[in-house]
């Protein structure tokens, strides 16, 4: 804490002499101006004391969510005392702060302009600072933990605590964006300042917050921005009478713009005027850091199943999806036919076409996910027959594509057995080393169709790296879809999400424990594949169901999905949660 004080004074003498003196801690000098002569004549010191502030803070570190209680004392000068805060907190000796992020509070005190015999005292004012940090996060007991700030480079280790969560009523009615979309009850995204951004689909009402939403048709889209702490700044709803929206994923720029994609059926006004889709059109809307509109695209035919299934952008705001189909659709260029095929579309970050291409171009190929690296490469996860024979089992394929679009090598998984992969996923990370999961399902013995998932690394030739395919990826609850969903940090290390009930052993790291009927859970393979560290959050009586996660540059992990009452089968609320180490 900071303090500063001033002293100024004014003493009126005899036969028409002005004494000025001015100190700061300590009294300064006095000179005696003579107004017949117009010179100083004497010097001696000052005797009224300088005004000093401090600054006591019931807490100098807060949970997220939490506030602390700060108290200014001035000293000196002549009372009583006048107290302004900044930030516009109230006039007083005591503030009460709530910060979202660390903040630093100061605070002016005034005292009073007092009179004796013949010496004026004019009024002094000194200032105090104090810095209130929040954490990023607290253990079970409350304690905060406190992080330097910068982005971390290795793998955290041990087990995670919840830093924040938020669990609104929602109601869901069963759909899908797309056949293979990652899932249309949930994606998130966070932003360069740890904001956190979620896009879902609902049907009939929505409480996010403080604010009440009733869906327009069956099912609304719903796009909500949160702050680190899990507090909402604004949240949107989209839709439109017998119309349904479905939001598949959401991706935020280095301007904080965050772009959602999904799929359309009928006619709605995302804000920038009304859009149409015949049957199901390919959508995907930006908006800027308030959430207002940017522009809006609906791709389709009139008689087309078209949906994006996965969506990301690139360092340059430039975004890339990758879109379903069974009719011909114009991308703003030249019609692309992808009859019962597929497509690969990068749109400038004004919302104008760069390129878009069939993706049978590179093989029997249907990409289920996407993503970006340096100088605009661009990564498709998918799945497809072997060498393209459709009468071998279907095969996990990873193809990556120079930034004009044109392919520069594909990797081809061969499967174990029956070839069940679930919508193969990837992302890139550092010096464009990729990490793809997917679910590889093929019979025992018995004939029971086993689903092993495994995640592995691709240098940014296509050459093999590690592979990991261990028993502790594998969630207790066959939630096949959510075992795609995983995010890469800064440095490379991969965050794997599932879902347990009762006890989940991990080996060196202990267990963890389940305090509803099932809970989430992520775990930290560092750079290598090995497990590093793991956490879990739940509710007692919710059935969570997570569907998407990301990380954010302090490594903390912000997962979402939707919370089932314990023993029912329809989604009652949604939740956002945040665990770091």
């Amino acid at each position: 804490m900071s303090k500063v004080g001033y002293a100024p004074l004014l003493r009126i003498l005899s036969g028409g002499l002005v004494a000025c003196g001015s100190g700061q801690a300590d009294p300064g000098e006095v000179g005696v101006y003579d107004g017949d002569a117009g010179s100083f004549t004497g010097r001696g010191d000052a005797t009224t004391p300088s005004l000093e502030v401090t600054i006591a803070a019931g807490s100098t570190a807060v949970c997220p969510g939490e506030c602390a209680t700060l108290t200014a004392t001035a000293a000196g000068g002549s009372p009583p005392y006048r107290y302004a805060w900044d930030h516009g907190l109230p006039a007083g000796a005591g503030a009460r702060v709530c910060p979202n992020t660390t903040t630093t509070y100061g605070v002016t005190a005034t005292d009073s302009a007092g009179h004796a015999g013949e010496i004026v005292a004019v009024s002094q004012q000194g200032s105090a600072t104090a810095t209130v940090a929040v954490a990023d996060g607290c253990t079970d007991a409350g304690a905060p933990i406190v992080d330097a700030g910068a982005p971390d480079t290795t793998a955290p280790t041990g087990t995670a605590h919840a830093l924040c969560n938020e669990v609104w009523p929602l109601s869901y009615a069963s759909g899908n964006a797309g056949w293979r979309a990652r899932s249309t009850q949930g994606s998130v995204a966070v932003d360069p300042a740890g904001n956190i951004y979620v896009a879902t689909t609902f049907s009939g009402t929505a409480q996010v917050g403080a604010t009440a939403f009733t869906a327009a048709g069956t099912h609304d889209a719903l796009v909500v921005k949160l702050d680190g702490s899990c507090n909402v700044l604004w949240a949107r709803r989209y839709g439109g009478a017998l119309a349904d929206v479905f939001v598949d994923s959401i991706a935020v720029d280095a301007q904080s713009s965050a772009i959602f994609g999904g799929s359309l059926n009928g006619t709605v006004d995302f804000g920038t005027g009304a859009v149409s889709g015949s049957f199901n059109a390919a959508l995907v809307v930006k908006l800027d850091a308030s959430g207002n509109t940017t522009w809006t695209h609906a791709y389709g035919g009139a008689l087309s199943q078209d949906a994006v299934d996965d969506l990301t952008v690139d360092a340059t705001g430039n975004v890339v999806f990758v879109a379903e189909g069974s009719s011909n659709a114009d991308f703003g260029g030249a019609v692309v036919n992808a009859q019962d095929h597929d497509f690969v579309v990068e749109l400038r970050s004004d919302g104008s076409r760069a390129f878009s291409e069939a993706a049978s171009t590179f093989g029997g190929f249907s990409p289920s996910g996407v993503a970006t690296g340096s100088a605009g490469r661009i990564w498709l996860a998918g799945q497809g027959s072997v060498a393209g024979d459709a009468s071998t089992p279907v095969a996990a394929q990873l193809v990556a594509l120079a930034a004009d679009g044109s392919l520069a090598w594909t990797h081809v998984i061969p499967p174990r057995g029956s070839g069940l992969f679930f919508s193969p996923f990837v992302r890139v990370g550092p010096a464009d080393v990729a990490v793809m999961a997917f679910d590889d399902g093929f019979p025992d013995d018995a004939g029971t169709t086993t689903v092993v998932r495994s995640l592995g690394s691709f240098s940014a030739a296509g050459v093999p790296g590690w592979t990991n395919g261990a028993s502790y990826l594998n969630d207790q609850e066959g939630n096949f879809d959510w075992g795609n969903q995983f995010a890469l940090d800064s440095a490379g290390n991969a965050f794997v999400g599932g879902v347990f009930s009762g006890s989940l052993a991990l080996g060196a790291l202990g267990s963890l424990t389940a305090v509803g009927p099932t809970d989430i859970e992520v775990k930290v393979l560092d750079t290598s594949g090995a497990l590093r560290a793991a956490g879990s959050w739940g509710q007692a009586g919710l059935g969570l169901s997570p569907h998407d996660i990301t990380v954010d540059s302090k490594q903390n992990a912000v997962v979402v999905g939707w919370a089932y009452s314990s023993g029912g089968s329809n989604a009652q609320s949604f939740f956002v949660t945040k665990l770091g180490w």
